[in-house]
């Protein structure tokens, strides 16, 4: 919440990114099922660098972990 200009930067990176190259990538390796999995590795990359984008911003905010 809050971070709109984050989130906007990550759909632009998924689809320019992630999504296009993955879609000609896998189907010259694979055919028509190349064009099926596209989706769910970009999702899958895109998951990775959405994470390690939280946690760099945690530790610019200066959010700690905290064990109860």
């Amino acid at each position: 919440v809050g971070k709109g200009r984050e989130a906007f930067l990550m759909a632009v990176f998924r689809q320019l990114v992630f999504n296009i190259p993955i879609l000609f990538l896998l189907d010259h390796l694979f055919g028509v099922m190349g064009i099926v999995w596209t989706q769910a590795v970009a999702d899958l990359l895109t998951g990775v660098v959405s994470y390690i984008l939280y946690w760099r911003m945690r530790k610019a905010e200066g959010w700690t972990y905290s064990k109860r």
